[in-house]
């Protein structure tokens, strides 16, 4: 399960991932965080979605092969 909190220590994401996970780093270029989970063969990548007036700021993965 991947879990992650806000700045008040509230959970901002929850996600049942499926499979073990065994690696985890960020990825920090200029204007942009990003977060790397590797699960067996897949990396997934979670990125904050820009705030609009009918979105949330949650995380959206993606897969890479």
């Amino acid at each position: 399960m991947l879990l992650l909190y806000d700045q008040a220590g509230q959970i901002a994401y929850q996600e049942i991932l499926g499979e073990s996970c065994h690696g985890i780093a960020t990825l920090t270029i200029p204007d942009a965080e990003t977060l790397l989970v590797g699960c067996n063969a897949k990396i997934w990548e979670y990125s904050p979605v820009p705030k609009t007036s009918s979105t949330t700021n949650k995380s959206t993965p993606q897969s890479h092969r």
